[in-house]
């Protein structure tokens, strides 16, 4: 009989705590114990950096994967927080092998979050809903169009108030210029008929 040949999946850390929920859960499934879990990874699960090769055994892994509690010096801990075990190492994805089982289909672990049901939205009618959408935004625009006119023409104003010397409400009063002299230019002025 043929020698299975090993499954190697790349996953990177970020996403352990999803593979670790989803390990356990395939496992379960299988009717693996926890108390058997750390014997079966141990024979069947390993992982290996994919930049310094540092290795990580199926024990160690079942610890992490059943929320052992880890020593506070232990560079497991770093795996759940996304870094590699070995503290020079920057990488950020790991390679897990998985020996055949005859109970595990190990296959259907992955990083796959749960898929939710979808909601089917309440206005069926997209046509309305699309032509909705385009009157907002030509009415949006038309808006936008407006006012930036009537800002134009508000300088304008301005602009020729200023120039011709005309009142600006709240700035500039007008000049007010008169046809009539003032009293002391009647005096000098002289009708030759009064001589």
């Amino acid at each position: 009989m043929p020698t299975p040949v090993p499954l190697l999946r790349q996953i990177g850390l970020g996403l352990f705590p999803v593979f670790a929920r989803n390990l356990a859960q395939a496992l379960s499934a299988a009717g693996i114990t926890p108390r058997d879990t750390a014997a079966t990874c141990a024979m069947h699960l390993s992982a290996k950096c994919v930049v310094c090769e540092a290795r990580v055994d199926g024990r160690e892994l079942a610890a992490l994967i059943q929320g052992e509690e880890l020593p506070a010096t232990s560079p497991l801990k770093r795996l759940p927080q996304g870094y590699c075990v070995n503290e020079g190492c920057k990488s950020s994805y790991y390679e897990f092998t998985f020996l055949s089982h005859p109970l595990v289909d190990w296959s259907k672990v992955g990083t796959a979050e749960p898929i939710l049901p979808v909601t089917p939205l309440a206005d069926t009618n997209w046509q309305a809903a699309m032509l909705r959408a385009g009157w907002r935004r030509v009415a949006d625009a038309f808006t936008w169009r407006f006012a930036v006119g009537l800002a134009v023409l508000l300088a304008l104003w301005v602009w020729r108030q200023w120039w011709t010397g005309g009142s600006i409400p709240f700035f500039r009063e007008a000049k007010t210029y008169s046809s009539e002299g003032s009293a002391s230019d009647a005096a000098l002025m002289v009708d030759d008929d009064d001589k």
